[in-house]
């Protein structure tokens, strides 16, 4: 389960309750950025929890790269520059970057770009 934000403990020990039922050795793997909800969550068998790190800018960038061009990106400059700095707002995080990356995808009209990079709800 993939950036869970639900911090209510009743939520988790219902679900809970349902997922005790898979096959003998499954795990299920859990990404939040809320200490809260990983305390809730909680391990079993003396695990512990993983804090991650976003990706380096490169690894980012190139994700976005392959993402957002068809092809030919080096006849648009403008637009490299453009998504670097998208890239830099993503903070690391992948599916931000897949995400406004796959937005983009195709587009070579500048004012889409910048519409992106400038608008603070992403």
């Amino acid at each position: 389960m993939d950036d869970v934000w639900n911090e209510d403990p009743e939520a988790w020990r219902k679900l809970k309750s349902l997922l005790l039922g898979g096959a003998n050795g499954s795990k299920i793997l859990v990404t939040t950025r809320s200490r809260k909800v990983a305390s809730i969550m909680g391990t079993r068998g003396g695990t512990t929890g993983h804090n991650l790190q976003g990706l380096p800018f490169e690894d980012c960038l190139s994700l976005f790269m392959k993402c957002a061009f068809k092809e030919e990106r080096d006849k648009h400059p403008n637009l490299i520059k453009i998504g670097e700095e998208i890239v830099k707002k993503c903070g690391g995080i992948p599916l931000a970057v897949r995400a406004l990356g796959s937005l983009l995808y195709c587009s070579t009209d500048e004012h889409d770009w910048e519409y992106v990079r400038d608008n603070e709800i992403w």
